[in-house]
């Protein structure tokens, strides 16, 4: 199964992670654009990629210019997706700049020290 978006005359395609057996495709509806059987993991996954993609174009409805076909598919798919940073991960990058900080500090001091004690 493959999913096309196209924006400005671009399309960009990806296959979808969808296993389908031969019996699956006669559940196809095309109406509804899911499989009839509601049960199925593919029509999960397909209701989540629609929900990313409705989310993408409420909050870009205005600024869609500035995405071509190939980055919304990626955003929608969630290829962009950063992980959200956690707390202890600010906690230890700040830690680390201090220490960083602090080292190079006590190193300039130790070398105007023996300069002083050199005079």
């Amino acid at each position: 199964m493959y999913m096309r978006i196209t924006l400005n005359r671009e399309k960009a395609e990806m296959r979808l992670n969808i296993e389908l057996a031969d019996t699956d495709l006669l559940k196809w509806d095309e109406t509804m654009m899911r499989f009839a059987d509601r049960n199925m993991s593919a029509n999960a996954y397909l209701n989540e990629i629609d929900k990313n993609f409705e989310e993408f174009r409420y909050h870009n409805a205005t600024k869609l210019s500035n995405y071509n076909a190939k980055t919304v598919r990626d955003l929608v798919i969630g290829l962009n997706a950063k992980p959200t940073p956690l707390i202890i991960q600010y906690i230890d990058k700040y830690h680390d700049r201090l220490f960083h900080q602090m080292h190079r500090w006590l190193m300039e001091q130790k070398e105007i020290t023996e300069r002083l004690l050199n005079i």
